[in-house]
């Protein structure tokens, strides 16, 4: 699939058939230079925040006592986690607001979509593994193929690793499916 086909389909999927919101990919110069930290990066570091804090306040709640909780508790008050968030993440995001009664944002689903081509090789999917393997821990994390047969070339590597596959013509499918999971409304 060429790169405009795919960023046109990435477009529909998302937007049109799944009503996410999108952020694409930058091509950053000295026209257009790159952050400090993209807008992935910001938003991958907000959804990682918040389910580190909802698996805090879990453990403390069921068992207070667990071991390391006052350590893991106190290495998230000090933002310990943040550097497990690469700054400079720039692939594809999709991302969904949650509204509470008083139609205020209250959560944001996050996925993260690396797109595939036929160009890309083992180096590229293990650096792609290497940036998001931590963020994959917490945030949803999919390398983006065109078929399924492109998707079974690389998809053990990303499955070791904590990330996931989809094909191009599933991602509405998907987004929906985590959504429903999210029961967000």
């Amino acid at each position: 699939m060429k790169v405009i086909t795919q960023k046109l389909e990435v477009k529909k999927q998302v937007v049109q058939k799944a009503g996410w919101q999108l952020v694409q990919q930058q091509n950053y110069n000295s026209a257009n230079r790159k952050p400090e930290k993209t807008e992935q990066s910001k938003l991958v570091l907000e959804a990682y925040s918040r389910a580190l804090l909802k698996e805090l306040q879990e453990r403390k709640k069921s068992n207070p006592n667990s071991p390391g909780l006052n350590e893991d508790v106190k290495a998230f008050n000090n933002g310990l986690h943040n550097s497990l968030i690469p700054p400079d993440a720039n692939d594809w995001l999709a991302y969904l607001k949650i509204y509470n009664e008083e139609n205020k944002v209250v959560n944001r689903l996050v996925v993260v979509l690396i797109l595939s081509n036929n160009e890309h090789t083992e180096k590229f999917w293990n650096q792609r593994v290497k940036k998001y393997q931590r963020a994959a821990e917490k945030v949803f994390v999919f390398g983006v193929f065109s078929d399924s047969e492109e998707t079974n070339t690389h998809k053990e590597l990303l499955k070791e690793n904590g990330l996931r596959v989809v094909t191009m013509k599933k991602i509405s499918t998907l987004l929906n499916s985590i959504k429903e999971q999210s029961k967000a409304k």
